[in-house]
């Protein structure tokens, strides 16, 4: 793993806007544009996570025997699905700074909720 310099958050998601900006106008706030590109990420998504699945050999409950592993390819599904997801984030104006200040409220919350009976 390479450690010596990790994007930052604002760093990833300004190489996403890199790519995105060749299909989506961030600047149209058409509810209908938004709501397209909003089901065509989510999709997406949604066949980046099976392949993750597929990813995983032993997912597969049914079969008796499995290949090895293929971590490279594991991770790369990850990776696919997380630029999706910032290409989400982006759509609907979640900066970097905003995603933090919400993730941490949220932490906060399911901490409380995993400490009680919820």
């Amino acid at each position: 793993m390479n450690t010596e310099h990790p994007l930052t958050l604002v760093e990833l998601w300004n190489k996403q806007l890199e790519i995105e900006t060749k299909f989506v106008s961030y600047s149209n706030q058409d509810p209908t544009y938004k709501a397209t590109w909003t089901k065509e990420y989510c999709l997406a998504i949604v066949r980046e996570i099976g392949e993750l699945l597929d990813a995983v050999p032993q997912s597969k409950s049914w079969k008796k025997s499995y290949p090895p592993l293929d971590i490279d390819n594991l991770h790369e599904e990850l990776v696919d699905i997380g630029h999706f997801w910032v290409a989400l984030c982006l759509l609907w104006n979640l900066d970097p700074h905003r995603f933090v200040e919400v993730y941490l409220r949220k932490h906060r919350e399911n901490l409380r909720r995993y400490g009680s009976e919820y």
